[in-house]
């Protein structure tokens, strides 16, 4: 009879815990199906808005850099910059292109959002494909040394080349290495980033630009 009566009980308790989980599974199905996936630790990254500009031909209009710039002076860029406190992606685009097109934001039209890039030096790059209304090639000299433009067409059929970068895990000397199994031994795994290249009359367009470029060109090929 005691036997009965504890079997009955662990029956009992696992029925319980059975639809305990049952009742947080359900808990964690609907907060995760009401929202939209982010990305994990998001604020420990640089978040900034790019825009690529569609101009008459159809073709995609890209800045040069002015050589006043300490960052990247002189190289092939979309517009684009930081995200401000309070602004979201879409609203950070529209700015960015007024700002270094000297385009009113009403003539900047958002036709919709390519697939956002985080890249291994911690940025997230959200892209948008935006259509320029009555642009005569101005630009902001603050930041921009010229502008050219390059047809659609031509880019849709270029396979660009490309070269890898190796990208290793390099940790500071605080680092707790007596936590880890293997110590300073461990073995860190290794990544690997695609540089691309575009050569257009000359001009190179290669880096996080002509990722974004390829990135585009895909989605409109598919």
């Amino acid at each position: 009879m005691e036997t009965e009566g504890a079997e009955t009980v662990e029956m009992e308790d696992t029925d319980r815990r059975a639809e305990e989980l049952s009742q947080t599974a359900a808990r964690i199905k609907t907060i995760l199906d009401s929202r939209v996936p982010g990305v994990m630790d998001e604020p420990l990254y640089r978040r900034a808005s790019v825009g690529i500009p569609l101009v008459q031909g159809p073709s995609v209009l890209f800045q040069i850099r002015s050589k006043k710039l300490k960052s990247q002076p002189g190289e092939i860029c979309f517009p684009g910059g930081a995200i401000e406190p309070g602004e979201s992606p879409r609203q950070a685009v529209v700015r960015e292109c007024s700002e270094e097109l000297l385009l009113p934001p009403d003539h900047i039209k958002v036709l919709g959002q390519g697939d956002i890039l985080i890249t291994p030096t911690g940025r997230i790059i959200y892209p948008f494909v935006v259509r320029l209304e009555d642009y005569r090639n101005t630009y902001s000299t603050d930041e921009v040394e010229d502008v050219f433009s390059v047809p659609l067409e031509w880019l849709l059929k270029q396979k660009p080349d490309f070269y890898i970068q190796e990208v290793e895990t390099k940790v500071g000397e605080d680092f707790p290495f007596d936590k880890i199994q293997g110590g300073e031994d461990y073995p860190w795994q290794r990544g690997k980033n695609r540089i691309y290249f575009y050569e257009y009359k000359g001009k190179i367009i290669w880096g996080l630009t002509a990722r974004l470029l390829k990135g585009f060109a895909d989605l409109i090929k598919e």
